[in-house]
């Protein structure tokens, strides 16, 4: 937490943020896509109609994914992310901040991909999301690190999905239970087998080096490392 940037130098870090990083990381950047289709089969399950938002959307691809019956939002701080946006996918509505979203029609599912994580202010997070849901309306986490995870216990600190500067809060299954108070927990699970970082021969052979102490700095993917999990507005929970 001693690294937490000020709200300005957010703003500022984060302008640009996700054309910078696909530029540099074109790689990466197929694999996250290739992700896409898996989560958006996910949401399927769950939604297939009615309003949406997604928060930390970027230029919204991942939410232009979901089907025509979906009215689709997305949520950023990214200026140049929403500009391109804006001009990539023209049915969705896109806004800078949480406050312009205040007095919005009710959305029937929030979507945090991969971004819950990097909210300053959890408590007004979870508030808006009770306040801004409908009747059975849901909140959907995905690509979320657990910090429960095998990999988390064993490298601590040197855990891939734990970044001081960036992600300010980890989360568990439990944490997330008790931050998303008044939403009834519907579904969890840890996704990796069949994702497109799976490496799973490898993977298994650097997480057997850890368990026998051996020092590495290897980044790569384990089950568990990342929690998918829908959490639904409990019944007779007012806004």
């Amino acid at each position: 937490m001693d690294k937490r940037m000020s709200a300005r130098a957010t703003v500022r870090f984060y302008e640009r943020y996700n054309h910078d990083r696909d530029a540099a990381l074109p790689a990466l950047r197929q694999q996250r896509e290739n992700m896409y289709l898996l989560d958006k089969a996910f949401v399927d399950l769950f939604l297939t109609e009615g309003r949406v938002l997604d928060v930390g959307c970027g230029t919204g691809d991942f939410i232009s994914l979901l089907g025509r019956s979906i009215q689709k939002s997305g949520l950023d701080i990214d200026g140049a992310a929403l500009r391109a946006g804006c001009n990539r996918h023209p049915d969705i509505e896109f806004f800078d901040s949480f406050d312009l979203l205040q007095n919005a029609k009710p959305f029937d599912a929030i979507v945090f991909r991969g971004t819950l994580q990097y909210q300053r202010d959890l408590d007004r997070v979870a508030v808006f999301c009770l306040e801004q849901t409908t009747p059975g309306g849901s909140v959907i986490l995905l690509a979320t690190p657990n910090v429960d995870s095998p990999l988390a216990c064993l490298q601590r600190e040197r855990w891939p999905l734990f970044n001081g500067l960036q992600h300010l809060y980890h989360f568990s299954i439990d944490t997330l239970r008790r931050l998303f108070r008044g939403f009834e927990l519907m579904h969890y699970d840890f996704p990796y087998v069949g994702t497109p970082y799976e490496d799973r021969e490898e993977d298994l052979r650097k997480f057997v080096s850890l368990c026998r102490g051996d020092t590495t700095t290897e980044r790569f993917a384990f089950w568990g490392s990342v929690m998918r999990v829908v959490f639904r507005r409990a019944a007779g929970v007012s806004r």
